[in-house]
């Protein structure tokens, strides 16, 4: 075999020359782009290093091939992808990865290839405020929140039950975690997400009621707890936003005693705003009610006005029955007996502005408890007392230095 080459074959070792020493061809570098987290448009998920004058495409998936997109024909044609696609994935990343941009950061990424990635994601971190919704949240911002709520995370409860003939069955829960976030974002704590499982079985005759059987009532929300408190939350307080709740909740948080806790469970008993007060007053038509009442069709028409079908309102009545009035006991039935279409007020006078200066006045009772709960560093010294004598009650102790 002859020792010399074809002019075809000397042309292509000269075009082969004219690449750069630790550069990349436009073809091989629109093969190797990649944003952290972000699927590219030039279809390698993974990441691409320029080694000396060699590209190496590390792969995802090593099991799979490298699919490498079409050639793009020009320049322009290739400037105008990369603008689409950066286009789209605006607000998921601050910053881009591009491989072959230069010696030193291929180097760096070669040494330490999570580098750019954890620089991207503190970026990212810092470019936006961190959610108050604990499901909004990434994992990687999860340490952050919980440092900034110092320690505090909110537990609206509601149900799942019928509110008369014209608001939608999750009215508590939305009207409670409403106005959870609305204090969250003035006052920043992790709200959890929507907990629909209060007690509710006066309702169970009405469609769509979901009760939760009372043996699994208290252990689901302590093994909530519990979860909140595994992951950094030293504090934990309970909103609540339905009337049939009040006395379970009273008696679950007495149950904490039972056993020690690494965590205080707070119950929410937020003052109605003084300044907002007179001026609600001024708007009540009536002074009783309770469920699906003028003030809870106001509130919804000021939070979801699409949801009120203020036009059904008639269809039931709101008033009490009184069929167990003479009997000086309470019953289980009792509720049933004075409101057995599980509906307690009249709505006709309900109206978006009252609405709008109840969640206000919500928000602003809540954020000062917020404040307390977050200055507060007595509850948890008295809780720790509490578990140490009541392993060893008959042991002499010294509380507020006197035995």
């Amino acid at each position: 075999m002859s020792g010399k080459r074809s002019p075809e074959e000397n042309g292509a070792r000269r075009r082969r020359r004219r690449v750069p020493h630790g550069r990349m061809t436009g073809s091989h570098r629109q093969a190797c782009r990649v944003v952290s987290g972000v699927s590219s448009p030039f279809g390698i998920g993974g990441i691409c290093r320029s080694t000396g004058g060699a590209v190496v495409t590390v792969q995802t998936n090593v099991d799979e091939p490298a699919i490498l997109p079409e050639p793009v024909s020009s320049r322009r044609d290739k400037h105008k992808l990369l603008g689409q696609w950066q286009d789209s994935s605006a607000g998921a990343s601050q910053g881009q990865a591009q491989c072959g941009t230069g010696r030193e950061e291929s180097a760096a990424a070669a040494v330490n290839p999570g580098s750019e990635e954890r620089k991207m994601r503190g970026t990212a971190t810092k470019s936006k405020d961190l959610a108050v919704q604990w499901e909004e949240l990434t994992a990687s911002d999860f340490r952050d929140a919980v440092k900034r709520s110092r320690g505090v995370c909110v537990l609206p409860i509601g149900v799942v039950e019928k509110h008369g003939p014209h608001l939608p069955l999750g009215t508590d829960t939305m009207i409670v975690r409403a106005a959870a976030l609305g204090a969250a974002k003035r006052e920043y704590v992790v709200v959890f997400p929507e907990y629909y499982f209060g007690q509710i079985s006066e309702a169970r005759h009405q469609p769509g009621c979901i009760t939760i059987p009372p043996e699994l009532l208290s252990p689901l929300l302590q093994g909530v707890c519990d979860s909140i408190a595994r992951n950094g939350f030293r504090k934990i307080l309970i909103v609540n936003g339905h009337g049939g709740n009040n006395e379970w909740l009273f008696f679950f948080c007495q149950t904490q005693l039972a056993q020690p806790r690494d965590f205080v469970l707070y119950y929410a008993i937020p003052e109605p705003d003084p300044e907002l007060a007179p001026r609600i007053k001024k708007l009540r038509k009536t002074d009783w009610g309770g469920h699906a009442d003028e003030e809870e069709t106001s509130r919804l028409m000021a939070l979801h006005p699409e949801l009120v079908q203020l036009e059904r309102a008639g269809q039931e009545s709101g008033v009490p029955l009184k069929r167990l009035a003479a009997l000086p006991a309470l019953t289980a039935v009792s509720w049933y007996a004075d409101h057995p279409h599980h509906f307690a007020g009249i709505v006709d006078a309900s109206n978006v502005e009252r609405g709008k200066l109840e969640l206000e006045s919500s928000i602003r009772g809540l954020v000062a408890v917020y404040q307390a709960v977050k200055k507060d560093t007595v509850a948890r010294k008295l809780q720790d007392e509490f578990f140490a004598r009541s392993a060893a009650p008959l042991k002499p102790a010294v509380v507020g230095g006197r035995r």
